[in-house]
């Protein structure tokens, strides 16, 4: 199983109060005017009112919200100008125990799942005791949808860019159909030229690509997934939310990455639809961050955050960077970034219509990464204007 590197996040949320009472005024000479036979004495005047000793301003509080401490009880820093950081809506926290899925144990369906779950367990998110953006649940009809998916035709993995298009248009139909207007559907073929299990390599194969990562970073909750008891098919994972269901989402200022932090046996390729995104060959393995979190929804969220899908004009991309982790050689790569993500000065991104969610973002190396090689991952954004910020390894599988 792969190991888990601690990681760690700042986060800042905010509150600030003060209160300064008003200075009191004097009073001035009141006289009366004198007679022509004797004058009155003039009054006395009155002795100014001594000003109100300003009131010393209230010491801000912080908001509870999320910091990169040890702790997640801890409250956050102030900073401000930022409205107070909200809290995560108990219909929306994240799904940490969910009833054993029935497929078989020895089959390449259930190691599709179990790599699936266990993964997404480990996208950690605001700091290294985070524990992710939480299960799935199996649910049976969403299982037959993936097997149907998984032999029809066209089918979701062709090499024709218009049949891919009309099979994923099918499939999204068919979730809808069954009660999920979110949903994620994405498949991979099990055809490999490594020597591992169809089932696991489903799994490699599709979390190395878009839209894959969407999905495992993502807060759907019900899923399914059909993979061949042999390499050579297609496996499929299929995932949504049902219209009474809350998003999964992680505390404000969150960031999930894939591939997670200390993860081991990645592969070095890219196995999805590159050519969909430009590529003329084979580039390496996706590089992804999500920086959905309860202040940053990707789609709408009655009762949490805003209520609203946040807008790309609030993200602004500050760095996402590879390197070799032993020699800090940079890896030549693509970063793709939503259409209307901000830019910082210097950074370098494409848009990119390819993504379902506006919080998502990925660095696409421009060839296969090396193998059996430590990689370094640096990403730096400001979103809903707080700093979220990671820097996290990984390692290659020697193939």
């Amino acid at each position: 199983m792969d190991a888990v590197v601690r990681t760690r996040l700042s986060v800042l949320a905010v509150a600030v109060s003060a209160a300064l009472a008003a200075c009191g005024g004097g009073g001035g000479d009141a006289g009366t005017t004198p007679t022509a036979t004797t004058p009155t004495t003039p009054t006395t005047p009155t002795t100014p009112t001594t000003p109100t000793t300003p009131t010393t301003p209230a010491a801000p509080t912080a908001s509870p919200g999320t910091t990169s401490s040890p702790s997640s009880n801890d409250t956050g820093t102030i900073t401000p100008g930022l409205p107070p950081a909200p809290s995560v809506p108990a219909a929306n926290v994240v799904v940490t125990s969910v009833p054993a899925a029935t497929y078989p144990g020895s089959s390449e369906t259930f190691a599709a799942w179990n790599s699936t779950q266990d993964w997404r367990a480990r996208m950690r998110t605001v700091d290294a005791t985070a524990f992710g953006v939480g299960l799935l649940t199996q649910v049976a009809s969403l299982d037959g949808i993936a097997q149907t998916l998984s032999t029809g035709a066209p089918n979701l993995t062709s090499t024709n860019a218009t049949d891919r298009a009309a099979a994923h248009a099918a499939a999204t139909a068919q979730m809808t159909s069954a009660g999920y207007p979110q949903s994620v559907v994405v498949a991979a073929s099990t055809a490999n030229p490594l020597n591992i299990g169809a089932g696991t390599f489903c799994a490699k194969a599709i979390f190395s690509a878009l839209p894959g990562v969407e999905l495992a970073t993502s807060g759907m909750r019900d899923a399914g997934v059909s993979s061949p008891t042999a390499a050579g098919g297609n496996c499929v994972l299929v995932a949504g939310l049902t219209g009474s269901q809350g998003w999964q989402l992680p505390p404000t200022g969150s960031s999930s990455v894939y591939p997670f932090p200390g993860k081991l046996l990645t592969l070095t390729q890219y196995w999805g639809d590159f050519a969909a995104l430009g590529f003329t060959a084979r580039p390496g393995h996706i590089v992804f961050a999500s920086v959905a979190s309860v202040d940053a929804l990707p789609v709408a969220v009655p009762g949490a955050g805003s209520g609203a899908a946040i807008a790309t004009s609030a993200i602004t991309l500050n760095q996402f960077s590879l390197a070799v982790r032993d020699s800090g050689a940079a890896v030549a790569a693509r970063v793709l970034v939503p259409t209307g993500v901000v830019r910082a000065a210097g950074v370098t991104a494409e848009e990119s219509t390819a993504f379902r969610f506006p919080t998502s973002m990925a660095l696409i190396p421009d060839a296969a990464l090396l193998p059996n090689t430590a990689y370094q991952a640096q990403f730096l954004a400001t979103v809903n204007g707080r700093t979220v910020t990671r820097t996290w390894e990984f390692t290659t599988a020697d193939n």
